[in-house]
Order: structure tokens, then C-alpha cells, then sequence
């Protein structure tokens, strides 16, 4: 499904498409259609916008609203990163602003500072304090900088900064996790998961990828995408996925999808090398080898599955005739 493409006319979003055809996948137990990926995705990110919409500014000026909006918006985000939008963006803005204001209100997150500050503070102000404020601080402050970082990317087309904010992210939940690994997980928090993780790492290479397609010629990007890429496979070498009672949509979008992202960088790395005349036979054949595995990541209604396969004829038209 092009989620690219939206409602015109009569016509439908893929979200609304994707939650039609849920009966007919249950019924035929189909568990392999981007349908699941999406319909589970757009239920978090739309659960996120009506909490969002929902807070308002009583006679007395206080706000009033739930909270969480932002956890909401952000694992719709890492389970597909596709369905987020902003409709009537203007509106959408002083939302998501009222939303960040009453957290902030309730909660004291380190949104202003540095991962570098967060991960001297935050042991003090657990220790001072306990879990049941750390957890949310830390939540919270997470889901702002993924959100910030993605309006920044989509609004102003600043994909540097988009990087700059996944990667804080990425250095603090991965730091938190080893420090604090013998904690339950319901007690430290979702942000530490595995799946969390890997949803934000697939968020991260992403973006590297976007920066590494405006400046091709740094090699420090280029091996960093290749690297972060690997560092993905090789987390869903030792989280074995979940068994066929699953929700269908987290497996897609914690295994397959990461696995498709991370081959599709891989290919495209070769590919560019390629056309770039660096041992262009090998590089063709490794990016055709890597496109071919990251369409088959993906089922076959998604359109990263035809794109992938497309560009591994692209790639090397003669892989597979030898």
C-alpha cells in the first residue's frame, strides 16, 4: 500500500483501506498483508491525535486533557513511520504545543537538554525520587525528541536535524538499558524494550539514509548507514520473533519490516557505489542480492516489495541467470 497517496474525492486513505480488509485477512487467516502493519499503526497514531485535540484551555486558563498523546503518536510512528501526516497542519501544531505544555506541566522531562545532561540527572533524580516520576520524565522526553525530530524532517525538510533527534534517542534508551538491565520492564519503562528500540533504530538508519542520499561523497555516512544497518540484523538474530499466535502487525513491523530497511540501505549503498564506477560488477551483484532480500522482507502488497524487486533487475539484470 502507497501511503503516499491520500483521500481524493470519494476516494479512501490506506489506513481506512488497510481496516476493511482486516475481516477478510482474519477469516482466511492471512497474517502476511501490509494491511496489518498499517491498520495497527494508524490506530496508535490516530489514538495520539484525538488525545492531542483533546486538550483544552478551561475559564481559568488551565489546561485540561489526558496525557500520553505523544506515546500514542510515537508507536504508531516506529511500527510505520508512513502514516504519519498532519491534517489542517496549523491546527495540528497548537495541538501537538497545548499537548507538550500540559506534560510538561505534569512531568519534568529534559527536553531542552542534551543526552550527555539527561544521563548525569537521571540516576540522582531516581535515586531522590523513585521510578514512578523517572519513568514518565524519561518517556517522555524520548517521544518529544522522535517528534520533534520528524516535524522538523517533514515540515521544514531539515532530515539533519531529523537525524540529530533519533540519535540522541537511540544513545539514551540504549544507555538506560544497560545501566538499569536488571530492572522489570514494566517498571523502567516501554522506551527500554527491545521492540521499542528496534522500531526507533529502523527510524535512525532511515534518516541516515535521507542524509547519505544529499551528500553521497561522505564516507563517514556511508559507514555509518552500512554499520547501523547491520547493527538492525543483528538484533533480530538474537530477538527471535514472536510465534504464529502474535499480532500479526508486530511481528511485520518489529522483524520484517526492520529486516527489509536494513537490506534496502545495504542495497543501496552497493548500488551507489556502483554507479559511482567503484568494482561496479561486484557492487551490482551485492545490490542486487540485498534489494532481492528486502522485497522478499516484505509482503506482497506492500509497495516496498515491488520497488526492491525493481530495483534488483535495475541493480543487476543478470543475478540469478548465471
Amino acid at each position: 500500500m502507497d501511503t503516499r497517496y491520500y483521500r481524493d474525492g470519494d476516494g479512501q486513505q490506506p489506513w481506512e483501506v488497510a481496516r476493511e480488509m482486516i475481516p477478510a485477512l482474519e477469516a482466511s487467516g492471512n497474517t502476511s498483508s501490509s494491511a496489518w502493519v498499517l491498520h495497527g499503526a494508524y490506530k496508535e497514531f490516530a489514538e495520539g491525535v484525538r488525545i492531542m485535540n483533546g486538550v483544552t484551555v478551561d475559564e481559568g486558563g488551565d489546561l485540561r486533557g489526558e496525557e500520553n498523546g505523544f506515546q500514542h503518536l510515537v508507536n504508531g510512528m516506529i511500527r510505520e513511520d508512513r502514516v504519519f501526516h498532519l491534517e489542517k497542519e496549523a491546527l495540528w501544531i497548537s495541538a501537538y504545543n497545548r499537548l507538550g505544555t500540559l506534560e510538561r506541566e505534569r512531568h519534568d522531562p529534559w527536553l531542552a537538554a542534551g543526552p550527555d545532561y539527561l544521563k548525569r540527572e537521571a540516576p540522582s533524580r531516581l535515586a531522590e525520587k523513585g521510578w514512578d516520576v523517572v519513568r514518565p520524565d524519561i518517556d517522555l522526553t524520548i517521544r518529544f525528541w522522535v517528534l520533534r525530530g520528524k516535524i522538523e524532517g517533514a515540515l521544514d525538510g531539515n532530515v539533519v536535524s531529523e537525524n540529530e533527534y533519533y540519535g540522541r534517542c537511540l544513545e539514551v534508551v540504549e544507555w538506560g538499558r544497560e545501566l538499569w538491565k536488571d530492572v522489570p520492564a514494566s517498571v523502567r519503562g516501554e522506551v527500554f524494550d527491545e521492540s521499542f528500540i528496534r522500531g526507533l533504530r529502523n527510524l535512525y538508519l532511515l534518516s541516515i539514509l535521507q542524509c547519505y542520499g544529499f551528500n553521497r561523497l561522505d564516507t563517514k555516512l556511508a559507514e555509518k548507514l552500512t554499520a547501523e544497518a547491520d547493527i538492525l540484523l543483528r538484533s533480530l538474530e538474537t530477538d527471535p520473533a514472536p510465534g504464529d499466535n502474535a499480532d500479526p502487525g508486530f511481528k511485520l513491523s518489529f522483524y520484517d519490516y526492520c529486516r527489509g530497511s536494513a537490506y534496502a540501505c545495504k542495497a543501496f549503498f552497493h548500488s551507489d557505489l556502483a554507479r559511482r564506477g567503484s568494482s561496479v560488477e561486484q557492487n551490482s551483484q551485492l545490490a542486487g542480492e540485498y534489494y532481492l532480500q528486502a522485497a522478499e522482507a516484505y509482503p506482497v502488497d506492500d509497495e516496498h516489495h515491488c520497488q526492491y524487486l525493481n530495483k534488483r533487475w535495475i541493480s543487476w539484470p543478470d543475478f540469478g541467470c548465471r
